[in-house]
């Protein structure tokens, strides 16, 4: 009865945290923020179903980006210390998560995972990809869309591609 309550109380809090959350009326250039962002945040997938590719996935992404540092975080490394009673990251974890100043944050998870989304919403990067859909779009202001039905491994893929082909694009002017 208590794990029900948490969930009710953990959805209630995620749904009007995430319909508070600011939404900047700024035009975004994705191409000069990919290729100037210095810090990123991988969120690893919650279920881990392929564990080389992802791995593949971030030494593919730390050669594309060679001078941005990279780092991950698992939502099984979170500590019962880092985490509120909901089973949230807590004040000070988010705290060290903002005061890292990642430029670019972006989520692995193939459906969306609540924990995951609190902390992508509350990073406070100014650009949070994701490439499938769910109810915390509006989470991520920027979504690789990919074939529903298509192999884990053809999304990742698809997401790379877009972040490398993204970040080289030629400005022009017209």
């Amino acid at each position: 009865m208590i794990k029900l309550v948490k969930n009710y109380l953990l959805d209630r809090l995620l749904v009007n945290r995430f319909f508070l959350a600011k939404q900047k009326n700024e035009i975004t250039d994705y191409s000069r923020q990919l290729s100037e962002a210095k810090k990123i945040l991988i969120i690893l997938p919650v279920i881990h179903q392929n564990v080389q590719l992802i791995n593949d996935f971030k030494s593919n992404l730390a050669d594309a980006f060679p001078k941005s540092s990279i780092s991950t975080f698992g939502i099984t490394s979170l500590r019962k210390s880092d985490m509120n009673w909901l089973g949230v990251p807590n004040k000070e974890y988010l705290n060290k998560i903002r005061e890292e100043t990642f430029d670019l944050l972006i989520d692995l998870n193939e459906i969306q995972d609540r924990v995951c989304t609190y902390l992508s919403a509350l990073s406070d990067a100014p650009m949070r990809i994701h490439y499938s859909e769910g109810k915390f779009d509006k989470i991520y202001n920027l979504q690789i869309r990919t074939e529903t039905a298509a192999p884990l491994n053809v999304k990742i893929q698809t997401l790379f591609n877009y972040l490398v082909k993204f970040s080289k694009t030629e400005k022009v002017m017209l």
